[in-house]
């Protein structure tokens, strides 16, 4: 599911991700589905695809995967406004085990540009670079991200 709210010339978007990533034991496929929150009003970035091992895969829709098949999440972002995007952040959230406190437990490390512009306003040089009107970038995760994913996973 995704939500989007401007922050500081940049945009967060929220994916929830329904499945299974990892088991104790060897690596096993089976059946997994990614979700999206309702789409917002004037969202400033579409998502154009979503893919999984070099494969799309469509929202709401059943796919096979191993359990590290989030490592090789990708999904293609275009902006949509008439302004520089700086930074966009993919929120995603997994479904806990039915015996957690929690529904839900939320991950952020799955974005495009410079992390600190949520906190702080951009410099001149940084002004200059972000996603063009009109123009479609790819979101995967960095190997330090996906690394800590695992840990906040396990």
């Amino acid at each position: 599911m995704m939500k989007t709210r401007r922050l500081s010339q940049g945009v967060t978007l929220m994916t929830l991700i329904a499945s299974t990533l990892y088991a104790q034991a060897a690596p096993q496929t089976q059946e997994r589905t990614i979700r999206r929150l309702p789409i917002e009003r004037n969202e400033p970035l579409a998502i154009t695809d979503t893919k999984v091992n070099g494969r799309s895969v469509s929202f709401d829709q059943k796919f096979v995967a191993n359990d590290d098949w989030i490592r090789s999440l990708v999904i293609s972002v275009k902006n949509k406004s008439d302004k520089l995007i700086l930074f966009a952040e993919l929120d995603l959230f997994f479904p806990r085990p039915t015996n957690s406190k929690n529904q839900l437990a939320m991950f952020n490390l799955l974005f495009y540009g410079n992390h600190p512009l949520l906190t702080r306003p951009p410099t001149p040089d940084e002004r200059l670079a972000g996603i063009a009107p009109g123009e479609t970038v790819e979101i995967g995760f960095s190997v330090q991200n996906f690394v800590g994913l695992q840990q906040f996973l396990a």
